[in-house]
């Protein structure tokens, strides 16, 4: 299976000069310190020096970033693993895996004790999240995990029950706040016996520290509760089916989404409520009925609470739906990490005929798409880019074989003209000269390979094409050595791997994501950048709607329990797809040339465009986000650049003033701040209506830039 085990920082070396306020092994002593960098400028060896006013001698010479190596702190888990069906040595993902869902139980807990104290001067805030959770098994936790690490927010876990939540926990040694905001896994941090999991000094400890620092504090899986300012008004189970509807305020906190959209919410248990007091509790999602399922809540000590009363795992809809929103809450809307939404399809054995399923396996039947079929395709992508919402890109990507193209190779040649007068509205990728299963080829004759088909596409000097890039034929080569040095000598730099070889099958070299957005150098020479691109379930050898539904069902009957029809399997695949697109997932999408059959049935259809016509319809059903069709060459460095960021163990602090970001890193990354609008400190983004400045930190440097 795909598993998603991981941390905000994957790498399992130790950290190199401190997490937040951690260095040299302890607690940093201030992180209040002052700031003393010129804005934008860069500072060499992580915060170290005369000025760090770390406590050290000032004489002596501060500690290299290689002398501060401390413990890492207790990282965050979660999983998204489908159902899989073992296919042909693959594990391929057909359904979703529901959440494992329960009822909280009635709250334990006294009145949250009220925190009243003189106005203290401000004090600097880390850029970080602290997850709370007695339980990493549970669904609301894991939703809550995905969800920080999938956009890229430092945070650190709580085991709740194990580690001690204290001041020491909360401030370093300065007085400075660790966390800029407080997610709990769900009300009360219930234990399996039903009690609380923090003790009494804790929850006071938080509730102390939250009105100190300013902190929000997000309830992922709420029971409804006068702490919460809602009155418990019903609930209900797994096995019905709720939806959610924005109330005005909610279309504010969650403007990405369709403002009318009915949010499903499925698979899991819930609550309804009604607002005990409208003054402090503002509703953010109700049901048909008008009761509550979301509201933010300011309780008596100016604390401030968003509760969440339906659970949800990292694959659940409506969670994916909302978890955004309720990062930029938490975080005041200004935070490390960045979301996007992205769609690349890429199609298989361009210029060649395939053979085409049947229910005996004996056929002789093959198709190759004509110049009709790329006639259609170009009308349908018109189209297509038509009701994309505003701002997206999109661009088929097509991965060719030249000597399929070549005089005599086939009687009709039309295909070649048609695609190659309407070269530039497609990115390219070189699938081979000729589709030899490389798994057993020679060095000489891997490079060759690539080196033909980069030859064609300098011939017909095709607009958008990087001999850098490529796909083997079946994915095959990437485990010999011979094959590897072969690409890399022909000029590739990044190769797709099928992310349905899972580390379960293929342990020694896996072609699914470690972490989220991240690939996988090849184990043979790191120079090559193995790229993971998730298989659908379009087949390859399939081009017409009864191939597809035969192959289908004779794969996953038992799994299903029947035959399913034509719609359903693409119900069911696009579901796949939009969860994956829903967690912001770079990888490309696997789909091959004879699924570009085109059909006339009201209307013209190919398996491809039915396919993506039903995942793009319930995208915009629900979601107003630009879609992003980004070329190989750009996923690869989207992966090497949150690879980077995941290494670079980055310490984030927010000035007291709330002018001015302090950056720290001990490796060379990338460190996208969203809701940061500086041009002068970096690329800036905007996506969504939000800006994210994307700031360059060398190897072990610091620099601070300012808050407009």
């Amino acid at each position: 299976m795909r598993s998603r085990h991981l941390s905000d920082s994957t790498t399992p070396v130790r950290n190199r000069c401190g997490w937040f306020g951690r260095v040299c092994g302890g607690r940093a002593p201030a992180l209040g310190v002052a700031l003393l960098v010129a804005t934008g400028a860069v500072q060499p060896g992580c915060g170290g020096g005369d000025d760090d006013a770390t406590g050290a001698d000032a004489d002596a010479a501060p500690p290299t970033c290689d002398e501060r190596l401390v413990e890492p702190q207790r990282p965050s888990h979660f999983s998204a693993d489908p159902v899989r069906v073992q296919v042909d040595g693959r594990a391929r993902a057909v359904a979703l895996e529901p959440p494992r869902s329960a009822p909280l139980p009635a709250l334990s807990l006294p009145p949250r004790r009220e925190v009243r104290r003189a106005a203290a001067a401000p004090r600097a805030v880390a850029m970080r999240v602290l997850l709370i959770t007695p339980d990493e098994e549970r669904a609301s936790y894991q939703a809550a995990a995905a969800a920080l690490q999938r956009i890229g927010v430092p945070h650190d876990l709580l085991l709740s029950g194990v580690d001690t939540l204290d001041d020491e926990a909360l401030y370093d040694d300065s007085g400075a706040c660790r966390y800029a905001g407080v997610i709990l896994s769900h009300s009360d941090l219930s234990a399996d016996d039903g009690t609380s999991s923090l003790s009494q000094d804790e929850w006071a400890a938080l509730a102390e520290y939250e009105a100190t620092c300013g902190a929000r504090e997000v309830v992922w899986y709420a029971r409804p509760a006068e702490d919460l300012g809602l009155v418990e008004a019903g609930s209900f189970d797994a096995e019905t089916d709720e939806s959610a509807q924005l109330t005005d305020e909610g279309a504010a906190r969650f403007p990405y989404l369709v403002r009318t959209a009915a949010l499903p919410i499925q698979g899991v248990y819930g609550y309804l409520a009604a607002v005990g007091d409208p003054a402090t509790t503002t509703p953010l999602l109700v049901n048909a009925d008008g009761a509550v399922l979301a509201a933010v809540h300011t309780r008596a000590d100016d604390t401030e609470v968003l509760a969440l009363l339906m659970d949800g795992g990292p694959t659940s809809l409506h969670t994916q739906l909302v978890d955004y929103g309720v990062i930029d809450w938490v975080t005041r809307g200004l935070f490390i990490g960045k979301r996007r939404i992205y769609l690349a399809p890429q199609i298989d054995d361009i210029f060649l005929r395939s053979l085409l399923w049947s229910e005996s396996g004996n056929s002789t039947e093959t198709y190759r798409m004509t110049a009709d079929d790329v006639a259609r395709l170009l009308a349908w992508t018109d189209d297509l880019r038509g009701r994309l919402p505003a701002g997206s890109s999109f661009r088929n990507q097509l991965a060719f074989n030249g000597q399929g193209a070549q005089p005599g190779a086939f009687a009709d040649q039309s295909v070649v003209g048609a695609l190659l007068a309407a070269e530039d509205a497609f990115f390219w990728i070189n699938h081979t000269w000729d589709h030899e299963n490389l798994d057993a080829a020679s060095e000489d004759m891997a490079e060759e390979e690539i080196a033909k088909n980069c030859d064609q596409a300098d011939e017909w000097d095709l607009t958008h094409f990087d001999c850098s890039e490529a796909v083997t034929p079946e994915i095959t080569g990437l485990d010999n050595q011979d094959v590897v040095a072969g690409l890399l000598a022909a000029g590739v730099r990044h190769a797709v791997s099928d992310a349905s070889y899972t580390e379960a099958i293929r342990p020694d070299n896996p072609g699914d994501n470690p972490s989220p957005n991240v690939g996988r150098p090849n184990p043979h020479d790191h120079s090559l950048l193995q790229v993971p691109r998730n298989p659908t379930n379009i087949f390859f050898n399939c081009s017409m709607q009864d191939e597809e539904v035969g192959e289908f069902n004779q794969l996953y009957r038992d799994e299903f329990g029947r035959d399913l029809t034509y719609d359903e399997i693409l119900e069911e695949d696009t579901r796949l797809a939009l969860s994956d697109m829903l967690a912001y997932d770079v990888d490309p999408l696997m789909f091959h040339q004879a699924n570009l059959r085109f059909w006339g049935d009201s209307g013209w259809h190919s398996l491809y465009t039915d396919w993506i016509d039903r995942l793009v319809g319930r995208f915009t059903e629900l979601v107003q986000l630009p879609v992003i069709g980004l070329e190989m060459s750009a996923i690869a460095k989207v992966m090497e650049e949150r690879a980077a960021f995941d290494r670079c163990e980055l310490t984030a602090t927010l000035s007291a003033d709330r002018k001015q970001i302090h950056l720290e890193s001990t490796g060379t990354c990338v460190v996208p701040i969203t809701g940061l609008d500086a041009p002068g400190a970096g690329e800036v983004e905007h996506y969504g209506g939000v800006p994210t400045t994307n700031v360059t930190l060398p190897y072990c440097a610091s620099v601070d830039i300012d808050v407009p």
